[in-house]
């Protein structure tokens, strides 16, 4: 079989079939680890985890479809959760998220990551009272 079309339809077709290839940066990887390993997630424990602002990272990653919205954690505020979507499994080669590699990490790390969080909770707390 042969698959044809008239000529003046190439160029449509020509720009349908090339793939935009999306480069990601370093802040964008780092903060997709995070949000893969950890989810659901918000954004104030990674940006307790990183130690800097993820919000024009986190966009990036919600437009490119890589990250969800995945509900509100039932805490101070309501913040937003944050889950990887099947566009992520498909752009890193996996079936499922139990593919991930294991985290390999300290005690003292988890520790002092969930310390920072509180932290952070406690001044998001202070600031709406």
């Amino acid at each position: 079989f042969q698959l044809v079309t008239k000529p003046v339809y190439y160029s449509i077709l020509l720009g349908l079939g090339r793939k935009k290839e999306v480069k990601l940066t370093n802040a964008s990887l780092e903060t997709l680890a995070i949000v893969a390993f950890k989810q659901p997630v918000t954004r104030a424990e990674m940006e307790a985890i990183r130690g800097v602002k993820v919000d024009g990272v986190l966009n990036t990653l919600l437009d490119l479809g890589l990250v969800v919205e995945a509900g509100r954690k039932k805490a101070l505020g309501n913040p937003i959760l944050y889950a990887t979507t099947e566009k992520f499994l498909m752009v890193f080669g996996l079936n499922s998220l139990e593919e991930l590699p294991p985290l390999e990490t300290k005690p003292e790390d988890e520790a002092e990551a969930a310390q920072q969080v509180l932290q952070l909770d406690n001044t998001l707390e202070a600031k709406e009272n």
